[in-house]
């Protein structure tokens, strides 16, 4: 008997079996041996079988920069806006390894910030519109029903921040641009709290320097950490600590600098 096994890129195709003398032992080895290339055929995982390795993913409907990505309750991932600021929004399933367009943000736009919140909800605030202006309009995306909806806008426009969700469920907004890339006179130093029983935003502490384009993380017991990073030039970077949200004090942390 002789099995033959054709294997393509992403794993095995098919499985034929060519017993060489047909004889009764022979047909039920070959039965066996195509209900075994069935199974790895349904088991085959979409990705790389190899720990550690990459392998290409589905193409999305839209080409994109500068978008949000958000891993969902269920395990699919989000990914909404950027490109040359769009509205659309895609839906990676990793079971399928294929991507799916799902309802389309109320706005258009780019370099924005998109926070999972406790519920499985997303929050997308801030960018920039299609002229590059900064956006201060927030919105909802409800997996359940892949549907968007407008919620209230931040006091301030901002685009290139962080947004990070706090263990109370509420959901901080740091820093940002309000227009172009200088640092020293575009960025801002204001910090807002999102809160999800009303969708406002209210205004809380400042931070001690401007801080846009950072990076930022959250902690059970230390206070919320942001970095800033001037894009262009000599690389600088400026700590700073928020201390927990019953609190609006802020202190700075020791600043580093870093040149090319």
């Amino acid at each position: 008997m002789k099995v033959t096994t054709k294997v393509k890129a992403g794993g095995i195709r098919s499985i034929s079996c060519c017993p060489a003398v047909f004889k009764p032992r022979t047909y039920s080895r070959c039965i066996f041996a195509l209900l075994s290339g069935i199974a790895l055929l349904l088991a085959r995982p979409t990705l790389a079988q190899t720990p550690g390795a990459w392998s290409l993913a589905g193409d999305m409907s839209t080409p994109r920069v500068r978008s949000t990505l958000a891993v969902l309750p269920d395990g699919t991932v989000l990914e909404a806006g950027g490109a040359t600021t769009s509205a659309n929004a895609d839906i990676y399933n990793p079971t399928t390894n294929t991507w799916s367009l799902t309802g389309p943000m109320t706005t258009a736009r780019i370099y924005q910030a998109g926070t999972v919140l406790a519920d499985g909800r997303v929050l997308v605030a801030g960018g920039q519109d299609a002229n590059g202006n900064a956006l201060a309009s927030a919105e909802i995306y409800d997996p359940s029903t892949q549907m968007w909806t407008a919620t209230g806008n931040m006091s301030a426009p901002r685009y290139m921040f962080t947004a990070s969700l706090l263990l109370n469920g509420q959901v901080l907004v740091t820093g940002g641009y309000t227009a172009g890339t200088t640092i020293t006179t575009n960025a801002l130093t204001s910090s807002e709290l999102w809160d999800p029983a009303t969708g406002q935003w209210t205004a809380t502490g400042n931070m001690a320097n401007p801080h846009a384009n950072q990076i930022a993380a959250v902690s059970p017991t230390v206070p919320f950490w942001s970095q800033a990073v001037r894009p262009l030039g000599t690389a600088c970077w400026d700590g700073g600590l928020r201390a927990p949200p019953s609190s609006t004090t802020l202190r700075p942390a020791p600043g580093l600098l870093l040149r090319p």
